[in-house]
């Protein structure tokens, strides 16, 4: 959708708007985040600092006062404390100046000045007045006395920090206190000043679209009207002084402008007639000046005439008409010029003849050096094949190693799992023999207790008589029964203890076995990681070997084409020479006084490229045999084809 200049403004407005609420919020980020650097925040940091110097060290006198009462007490580190009490002085002047000289509130400056530093003062006077010369002297009763007074001062001292201290803290509170209120006063005021600028400049808006956009839309309809080809009409708006005003005037001007067209255009039509009449007049006057140009172009066919006859000597002498007398002029200097540019271009011939010469010698030296080279390169890149081959070939029968060792990994791994079967199998045969056991043991005692039965019974018929005998040879079967069946039990009870011994002992087997086959397992598993490796550091070379291989063969293939470019140099420098004796015959043609051109020439001549810089031969020959032989190839052979065949290039 395209935007007038109308709905411009009012997407011209909305986008100030946002920028505008954007601004008061990054001011008030700004406000935020900077106002720490302000000078209530110098005054919280300076009163921090103050509070933290008043405590020991170096305002606080507390280490001081101890290295006193140390030195008293062992008076052989007196050397050591009189240097740490140095020390702690230095650093005492140098806080106590630096506090005189900042500007504090006049009650914590006078609480400083009249308490806590008036009482360090009077410390450090007698420590360096009394107490250290007496210790120095040896004249402890001095130094005891002196020690006395420093402990009075001390007192006073500390109370004195004790009690600034508080005040300093108390003072600290009250400017963060009066810091944030101050900023939350800012914060609100920077908000108000945003909400007013923005109805400022909706108003200002408004205000701009009643004295501009309309106007312009009135302009816009007017010129329509003017396109139209009426000019009856009056232009709006030109009665205001301002820009609107100047648009109107200048529209006006234009439409003043097309009526005078209108009655300029029979104006024309005279002027016209009056032109024709002056083109006769000029016709007269060409004529005459045609004459004059006749008798300036034979006068310069003649001096081009013995130009083109190589006579550079001629000069025209005729005097020409005022408008062709510099002509003259220029041709005759020109003549001039040019006898001397050809003389300069005989001796700039003789000099590229010679430089071509030389050229083609160099070119001839380096196309040799080149085929060289280039042989070399061809050496490489076939050591380079043949041991790239080496590395493929020790790769695939890693990979075919590490695939064998796979294999053994999965027999033994199925082999443990035949061995857990068989441990699983064992395990439920012994379960199987403890119950069959039980079970014969059961047997056991029904036959023992049927034995007893059928004792008794057999007592029984016997006192039955003859009325019992039947039962009697009945009980006697069922006894003999149950005897058989007691034995039988006893038998197969041995059995089964003698087949779960067995069985116990076919398990602990098998689990040796397991564990012997765990151990194979985890020593294939770590033979497969090796070989692994093995073929992963092999894939790596003959990658590598493979892109060296290829740079390699790129060198070979930019060598040949270098070969290539100095036969077409030694060529074109062939030609150099033919077009520069074709030029040196042209320039022959004319007189350039180069009557010692011969002698110049006998003593120029081209020297020679020497042969001395042949280039040593390729270390890439030893380099391949040293490799080649490490894989076991023999590369005595190829070197020796590829010097047959670089020979015979």
């Amino acid at each position: 959708m395209k935007l007038n200049i109308g709905r411009s403004l009012v997407a011209f407005a909305i986008v100030i708007c946002i920028g505008l609420i954007g601004l008061i919020a990054v001011n008030r980020y700004i406000l935020s985040e900077l106002k720490v650097n302000g000078p209530t925040y110098q005054q919280i940091v300076q009163g921090k600092d103050l509070i933290a110097d008043t405590l020991p060290p170096p305002l606080y006198l507390v280490e001081a006062y101890m290295l006193t009462n140390e030195m008293t007490v062992h008076p052989t580190i007196l050397d050591l404390n009189t240097s740490k009490l140095e020390a702690l002085k230095k650093t005492y002047d140098e806080r106590k100046a630096h506090w005189l000289k900042t500007a504090l509130d006049q009650t914590l400056a006078a609480k400083l000045q009249e308490d806590v530093l008036a009482s360090g003062d009077a410390f450090w006077a007698i420590v360096y007045d009394r107490f250290l010369p007496a210790s120095m002297a040896g004249d402890n009763d001095a130094a005891t006395i002196a020690l006395g007074d420093l402990h009075t001062v001390f007192q006073t001292h500390s109370e004195a920090v004790h009690a600034f201290a508080q005040l300093a803290a108390s003072s600290l509170a009250a400017t963060e206190t009066k810091a944030r209120s101050t900023d939350l006063w800012f914060s609100n005021l920077t908000l108000l000043a945003g909400a007013v600028s923005i109805l400022i400049f909706l108003a200002g808006l408004s205000l701009f679209r009643k004295r501009a956009i309309v106007p312009l839309t009135d302009m816009k309809n007017y010129m329509w009207v003017l396109a139209n080809g009426d000019y009856s009409v009056a232009v709006p708006h030109a009665s205001r002084k301002d820009e609107i005003g100047q648009m109107a005037q200048s529209v006006a001007h234009f439409r003043q402008t097309a009526i005078e067209r209108i009655a300029a255009k029979d104006q024309l039509e005279n002027e016209e007639a009056d032109r024709q009449r002056l083109e006769a007049n000029a016709a007269e006057t060409k004529a005459a000046a045609d004459q004059d140009r006749v008798r300036v172009i034979e006068a310069l066919t003649t001096g081009l005439e013995h130009l083109s006859a190589g006579n550079l000597g001629y000069r025209i002498h005729e005097t020409f008409a005022p408008d062709y007398e510099k002509l003259r002029t220029v041709f005759n200097v020109s003549i001039g010029s040019l006898g001397q540019t050809i003389q300069e271009i005989s001796l700039t011939t003789d000099s590229v003849r010679l430089a071509s010469a030389e050229i083609g010698a160099a070119a001839d030296n380096l196309s040799q050096r080149t085929e060289q080279q280039a042989a070399s390169l061809e050496e490489t890149a076939a050591a380079l094949d043949e041991i790239t081959s080496a590395v493929k070939s020790s790769a695939l029968r890693a990979e075919e190693a590490s695939d064998m060792v796979g294999q053994a990994k999965t027999g033994a791994e199925d082999s443990g799992k035949v061995v857990q079967t068989a441990i699983s199998a064992m395990e439920k045969i012994a379960d199987s023999s403890k119950r069959i056991s039980q079970i014969i043991s059961v047997i056991d005692d029904i036959a023992f207790q049927t034995n007893l039965l059928a004792l008794n019974a057999g007592v029984e018929a016997a006192r039955a008589g003859d009325a019992g005998r039947g039962f009697a040879v009945v009980a006697q079967e069922v006894r003999e029964l149950a005897q058989r069946s007691a034995s039988a039990a006893k038998e197969i009870k041995t059995l089964i203890h003698t087949s779960s011994t067995q069985v116990g002992t076919g398990v602990s087997l098998v689990n040796e076995t397991g564990s012997a086959l765990g151990k194979i397992e985890t020593q294939v598993v770590q033979i497969n990681d090796l070989i692994r490796a093995i073929v992963t550091g092999a894939r790596e070379q003959s990658a590598s070997l493979a892109e060296i291989n290829a740079a390699i063969n790129q060198m070979d293939q930019v060598t040949q084409q270098n070969a290539a470019m100095v036969e077409q140099t030694n060529a074109a420098t062939q030609g150099l020479s033919g077009e520069a004796v074709k030029l040196d015959s042209l320039v022959a043609r004319f007189d350039t006084g180069a009557a010692s051109r011969e002698t110049r020439l006998q003593n120029q001549a081209p020297v020679a490229a020497s042969p001395s810089s042949r280039p040593a031969q390729s270390p890439a020959r030893a380099l391949g045999a040293k490799v080649a032989s490490a894989f076991g190839l023999g590369t005595t052979s190829a070197a020796a084809r590829q010097d047959e065949k670089w020979d015979g290039f």
